[in-house]
């Protein structure tokens, strides 16, 4: 299992020497992410608030932006269990969010410390085990359609053996991330010359963890004066200094950002709750469009922390040999070694092909009806053509003209 921190995972072109055919010259490459997108980013929301199927999620949807939902299945199974439990949300809107292709992960089954926590079993409550098992067998009861198979760590806090655990159940864990990754509104906050939170060097993530924790509640002080001091809508100055900080941190860095944030309430609700770090939907909805106009210009790809994973570590161990080459057809067996029944997500290939190739007609060997027509494009001379698939072990027929 590979953390998920928000500073994203440096990248480079995945390509792997055919093992096929000697002296092939038929050569194929995975893009960093999807499309050849220059990023990736996640949009997650903690706790399971009723706020994100009421508010949030009608705004993502319209917008198409894919985004994990990290609740803790106690409070839903029983409200009175949280501090907050009339701002909890229900199974009802969740299962309804999970229909609609958003992912729903595990934030523990009762939202405690996990690092206090011993080992235990997966039936005896107050263990690690059960925290971690149980949460996602309840997720998975509720959301039979997919796999729970990402976690948020209940206040960012985990250590080894919480990791070692967690990575028998999950794909993916998400621990507090990078100041500039934490929240929208945090991000403005810490843009404004005023505050007292700007990031100072590159401090470890550990180190700012620490820091933020012990801080936090000071922090969301000054985050809810910032919204009262600056009214209702997200002025178009905050959200231009908003887009600059993360074109140049975040897309511009060609990793994957994580964005962490919690309830997403009107406005005027701001003052009356004591939730972790509430957010105005009145400010969340023109970054949402701006986002979604990112995405439509190919700056970067978002999608939910589970399948952003999957491409990474498909891509990571793709391979693929060259069974055939000739004028007219490449027969080219793809696969990543990894457990098809979880890694299932589509690649982005480009596979090198003769010069005076057009067009290609693709196929998978044995089902040939539907063959899929792609232009071939050339860069620095030579001639490539690109397709998404999941490498699963299949061979692709290519056939050029």
């Amino acid at each position: 299992m590979i953390g998920v921190a928000s500073c994203g995972v440096e990248v480079i072109a995945s390509m792997t020497e055919n093992v096929g055919i000697k002296g092939a010259k038929t050569r194929a490459w995975v893009t960093n992410w999807p499309d050849e997108r220059s990023s990736a980013l996640s949009l997650t929301f903690d706790d399971g608030y009723a706020s994100h199927h009421e508010h949030l999620y009608p705004v993502l949807k319209e917008c198409k932006l894919k985004a994990t939902f990290f609740i803790v299945p106690g409070w839903l199974n029983d409200p009175s269990t949280s501090k907050h439990a009339s701002r909890i949300g229900t199974w009802r809107g969740f299962e309804q969010v999970a229909r609609d292709g958003f992912e729903i992960g595990s934030h523990g089954m009762t939202h405690v410390k996990l690092t206090r926590l011993v080992p235990g079993a997966e039936n005896r409550a107050g263990t690690l085990l059960y925290e971690l098992a149980e949460s996602k067998r309840a997720i998975e009861r509720h959301v039979p359609s997919r796999p729970c198979s990402a976690i948020a760590y209940p206040y960012s806090l985990h250590n080894r053996v919480v990791a070692r655990i967690a990575a028998r159940y999950y794909m993916a864990a998400r621990g507090l991330g990078n100041p500039f990754t934490i929240a929208t509104g945090a991000i403005i906050d810490w843009m404004d010359r005023r505050s007292e939170m700007a990031w100072r060097g590159n401090r470890p993530l550990s180190s700012f963890n620490r820091w933020f924790l012990t801080r936090r509640h000071e922090i969301i002080q000054k985050q809810q004066a910032f919204f009262q001091e600056h009214g209702v809508a997200l002025k178009s100055a905050l959200l231009e200094r908003l887009a600059s900080n993360i074109e140049t941190r975040a897309f511009g860095r060609g990793v994957w950002s994580v964005f962490v944030q919690h309830e997403i309430i009107p406005f005027d609700e701001i003052k009356k709750v004591n939730t972790f770090s509430p957010y105005p939907i009145e400010w969340f909805k023109p970054f949402a469009k701006w986002l979604a106009d990112q995405v439509k210009i190919r700056a970067v790809w978002v999608d939910t922390v589970s399948n952003v994973m999957k491409y990474l570590k498909e891509r990571d161990t793709f391979n693929y040999r060259v069974l055939k080459e000739d004028k007219s057809r490449i027969e080219l067996e793809i696969h990543h070694g990894l457990d098809t029944s979880m890694y299932d997500y589509p690649l982005t290939i480009d596979v090198l092909v003769p010069n005076t190739w057009k067009h290609v007609d693709i196929t998978t060997e044995g089902k040939r009806e539907h063959p899929e027509h792609q232009d071939t494009w050339i860069y620095e001379g030579n001639t490539y053509v690109r397709f998404n698939a999941i490498p699963k072990g299949q061979t692709l027929i290519l056939d050029g003209s």
